[in-house]
């Protein structure tokens, strides 16, 4: 058999093991653990465990288990656990996960799967209840009148805290890339970087072409307990020469929201409060212009109206906070 032990100094718990252990999985009753895989520990002992799992017919389960000194509870098993979808449910279709589980101090398992429905997501397991955070076709959060496309599950990161960053794509016209952070016991997935978005770097316009976030070397180390994100990203300034930076992202605090409405160039924006907002906007063909500033409130919605707008070119609207670029 296998198992996992704990030690503490010359004591020693056997937290899990193979054949011995038995879980209580929802609709299924009683499961033995047939095999353990891969597993994410917390610094206070708190386990998510891959494993297969075995009813007393010889029927075998994919499943995640969570797993203290005290307490063992299934997660999620392939093909028999419901998670909410769009105002309806679907089931997730475990054994087509593409990256290892993660577990927060606080006791949080997020992974990301396929669903039987064929959509790709992120989920998490918090108390014994699943969340949705992220699935394709929804709409992306903060991205008005595009989905999250099928590029595969969307990628993740999560820190001991239990902050998460998700890379995930927007779909047609054409695929953008997105980072989306959701602080810890929030569902709220707040956009901070998309691609082809413009940003000053050392007094230049440049917009980002690319970015690469999460993969083995951008994981752990570069998100810390305090919401602090580091990234690489290729730009392209307005002469068309390409760069690249390591940049740091900071989100302690609510992110302002803004949305076009219609055609008619009326932004909403949400105010931060004891924050003053401004709303800029740039074309292809023109420099950053004031539309408003000195915007402010108590998170409530305020309508800017831009009048010099044209329907001749693209306009992108920007918020500042306080005199910085965001």
């Amino acid at each position: 058999g296998e198992g996992l032990m704990k030690l503490d100094g010359t004591f020693s718990q056997a937290l899990i093991d193979s054949h011995s252990t038995e879980v209580t999985a929802p609709g299924l009753g009683p499961l033995s653990v047939d095999r353990l895989n891969n597993y994410e520990v917390t610094t206070n002992c708190r386990l998510v465990i891959d494993v297969e799992l075995e009813d007393s017919v010889g029927n075998s389960y994919s499943g995640l288990c969570f797993v203290t000194s005290s307490d063992r509870q299934v997660v999620v098993v392939d093909g028999h656990t419901s998670v909410p979808v769009n105002g309806g449910t679907d089931t997730i279709d475990f054994r087509s996960q593409q990256r290892p589980p993660a577990i927060a101090s606080d006791g949080s398992v997020v992974f990301a799967a396929r669903t039987i429905g064929g959509r790709d997501g992120v989920f998490r397991w918090r108390a014994g209840s699943l969340e949705t955070l992220l699935i394709e076709g929804s709409e992306a959060p903060g991205f008005p009148g595009r989905n999250l496309s099928t590029s595969g599950a969307p990628e993740f990161s999560c820190n001991p805290r239990g902050d998460l960053i998700i890379k995930a794509v927007a779909n047609l016209p054409s695929a953008t890339d997105l980072l989306y952070q959701i602080p810890v016991g929030s569902v709220e997935a707040r956009l901070l970087l998309r691609e082809g978005d413009w940003f000053m770097i050392d007094g230049e316009r440049q917009n980002l072409t690319s970015f690469r976030a999460i993969d083995s070397s951008f994981d752990r180390d570069t998100h810390n307990g305090q919401g602090q994100f580091v990234f690489l990203g290729t730009f392209r300034n307005e002469n068309n020469v390409s760069s690249s930076a390591l940049l740091l992202i900071e989100s302690q605090e609510p992110l302002p929201i803004f949305t076009l409405v219609g055609s008619n160039a009326v932004i909403q924006v949400t105010t931060i409060p004891g924050k003053r907002l401004g709303v800029r906007r740039t074309s292809d063909f023109d420099s950053f212009a004031t539309v408003a500033s000195g915007i402010v409130g108590n998170g409530e919605i305020v309508e800017v109206v831009d009048e010099q707008a044209t329907s001749n070119f693209d306009q992108a609207y920007y918020v500042v906070v306080d005199e910085g670029e965001l």
